[in-house]
């Protein structure tokens, strides 16, 4: 079982640095942390103030703090995500600036 799982993560860093070596080709890097790509934000609208995804040994929770405000989902969060994670390893930096 533990020699699948390392033959599988080979073929997907692999092909993620396939990926990555066209994206900079094209001139369009972006990042994402290894945990947003294996569990993140919900695609629909949660009814529930919670949210949780397992995917092997990563637990990704969610909680609103209010009920009326609800839980992020759909494609926009999602670019987001990618945005944040992009700019902080472009700009080295934790802080981001909002302009």
């Amino acid at each position: 079982m533990e020699r699948a799982a390392d033959s599988l993560r080979k073929l997907v860093n692999e092909s993620l640095a396939l990926e990555i070596e066209a994206a900079k080709d094209a001139g369009a890097v972006a990042f994402m942390a290894r945990a947003l790509v294996q569990a993140t934000v919900p695609h629909k609208r949660v009814d529930d103030i919670r949210f949780i995804r397992i995917d092997g040994a990563l637990h990704l929770e969610m909680v609103a703090l209010q009920s009326d405000i609800g839980l992020p989902y759909g494609n926009v969060p999602r670019l987001l995500m990618a945005w944040v994670s992009t700019e902080a390893v472009r700009t080295k930096s934790p802080v981001l600036v909002l302009v």
